[in-house]
């Protein structure tokens, strides 16, 4: 077999960063180009493009003396429990709970517990980056769903308040949106 050329580095990454240690990324073998007999591994396709328009900048590239540390394989089983959860779920769990917390839900008669517990529940299975693109869209318009009935209190609120706006002032919609929210009650008892 054939060694991959600069190490194995994405020479593209590497000048794009003006040579910087930061630019020093793992090529994948997956996105290999070959140029003058030689074959480079690229970041991915796009570099591998980039590569391909320019060959002569990136073919000559020299690498640094200090270089990254090789990556270990480490088994995600054999990390203390924290850090395996560090590993595999924090950054999708932390998203999924920012957003909980910006957005702070309350379903139509829903404790404001159980609506957090489930606009997290519809968040996660949305932005899934292991679920497929039609389950996430599927989720996606879901957790819309639920947003927009999660709105319907803090909308009716506003016209019947202590201070009841009279029948001739409210919005058009204003009967559609009591009706749909009334309808998160029948439907949720189901």
């Amino acid at each position: 077999p054939q060694e991959v050329e600069f190490r194995g580095y994405c020479p593209v990454s590497y000048i794009d960063s003006g040579q910087r240690y930061e630019g020093i990324l793992d090529g994948d073998l997956h996105c290999v180009a070959e140029y003058k007999n030689k074959l480079y591994a690229m970041g991915s396709d796009s570099k591998r493009e980039i590569f391909m328009r320019y060959p002569d900048k990136f073919s000559d590239v020299t690498l640094p003396a200090k270089l990254p540390p090789p990556k270990v394989k480490f088994p995600l089983n054999r990390l203390p429990m924290l850090g395996y959860l560090e590993q595999t779920v924090s950054l999708t769990l932390h998203k999924s709970l920012t957003a909980v917390g910006e957005f702070k839900p309350k379903f139509p008669f829903l404790s404001p517990e159980v609506s957090a517990q489930i606009f997290l529940a519809l968040h996660l299975k949305a932005f899934n980056p292991l679920g497929s693109d039609h389950s996430r869209k599927k989720y996606k318009d879901k957790l819309a769903k639920f947003q927009t009935q999660c709105s319907l209190v803090s909308y009716l609120g506003t016209y019947m308040g202590p201070r009841r706006t009279p029948v001739e002032e409210l919005p058009r919609d204003f009967g559609e949106k009591l009706d749909s929210f009334f309808s998160c009650q029948t439907a949720h008892a189901k």
